[in-house]
């Protein structure tokens, strides 16, 4: 079994990236802080479930914000259209609007103030209820 334990999202801007996720997942960051090398926002950390971080390092090339590489999909908890609107609304783009994956999910792929791509999944069933920006 593999399983993901951490993921740390490379930027440019720690305030305008800490901002647009704030502003797409709802959500408050639990720690911020400069551990020497770079500066760091987690928006996300728990015991048994995979962490999230912002992590600004101008000095370190290979830890650049871009839109290759591994793509991190995230649960939008049946919310899939609200997420999206939240993201469009907060500067991001979207790159893949919401497709069918089949058997009841969906997803869609954006990309974030910083060059980021990233995705979001769904299950729904039927047509998605989620039409208004909250999610609701």
């Amino acid at each position: 079994m593999i399983k993901a334990t951490y993921v740390e999202v490379p930027v440019q801007d720690l305030a305008r990236a800490s901002a647009f996720y704030q502003a797409v997942f709802q959500v408050t960051p639990a720690s911020s802080f400069n551990d020497g090398t770079r500066d760091v926002v987690v928006l996300h950390h728990s015991e048994n479930e995979v962490g999230l971080s912002l992590n600004c390092n101008p000095s370190a090339p290979a830890f650049t914000p871009g839109a290759t590489g591994p793509l991190v999909y995230f649960q939008a908890d049946g919310a899939l259209a609200g997420f999206i609107q939240r993201a469009r609304d907060a500067g991001g783009v979207i790159i893949e609007d919401r497709t069918e994956m089949g058997e009841g999910w969906y997803y869609a792929v954006l990309q974030d103030t910083e060059g980021n791509r990233f995705a979001l999944s769904s299950e729904e069933t039927g047509a998605p209820a989620d039409t208004d920006a909250d999610g609701a």
